[in-house]
């Protein structure tokens, strides 16, 4: 009677440990490749675990947690060992990065940043100092709408425009200026045609 009531106390106790361990917080301690150690709240260092990404499939994400980073860890039928490092949980070393709920932020380690305003539909993207972005689209570009750049503007290949172009400064290429053309074509094609042809401005 004293074994069994023994072996259903053990039983429960050892259900009961595997319900708590099921969802665990821990920290990152270590990674290596797609496979990570972490550190129980109990201080305890686990082996390697997995490492869950968003999508594994035709379409794949890669995206791993740095050292120090807190996150949720699932463990089948409640086995530590068998542990699934998922989530994030915000926390003093890495603070949430936003509380406004029409913009969904993404924020790297470097200090770049991207954002989509879904109440302003804007989309922003940061770049710290030194950033450069490539695409690379053979199909090509299609930009719809108007275009501000606000600073230099380099084409290694030909320009085609289908309709007029103005400039509000002067335009130059290694030998020459669109100004130093219209002057001379002014003062020593039209010098002596004043009066009766219109000079170009």
């Amino acid at each position: 009677m004293r074994a069994n009531l023994f072996r259903m106390d053990f039983a429960l106790k050892e259900i009961a440990n595997r319900l708590e361990n099921l969802f665990r917080i821990a920290s990152i301690e270590e990674i290596e490749g797609n496979r990570a150690r972490v550190e129980w709240e109990d201080g305890h260092i686990s082996g390697f675990l997995k490492i869950l990404e968003v999508r594994m499939g035709a379409s794949r994400s890669w995206e791993p947690p740095v050292i120090g980073e807190q996150v949720l860890v699932f463990c089948p039928g409640g086995k530590l060992e068998l542990g699934l490092i998922g989530p994030s949980l915000e926390q003093a070393l890495f603070p949430e990065i936003s509380q406004d709920k029409a913009t969904h932020v993404r924020e790297f380690s470097d200090g770049a940043k991207i954002s989509y305003d879904h109440e302003n539909h804007a989309l922003k993207a940061f770049l710290p100092e030194g950033g450069t972005s490539h695409i690379i689209a053979p199909g090509g570009h299609v930009l719809e709408g108007n275009v501000t750049l606000k600073h230099n503007l380099t084409v290694e290949g030909e320009v085609v425009g289908k309709k007029s172009a103005k400039f509000y400064e002067n335009v130059t290429d290694k030998k020459r200026s669109m100004q130093g053309i219209v002057d001379h074509f002014n003062g020593d094609h039209l010098g002596k045609h004043v009066s009766t042809v219109q000079k170009m401005t």
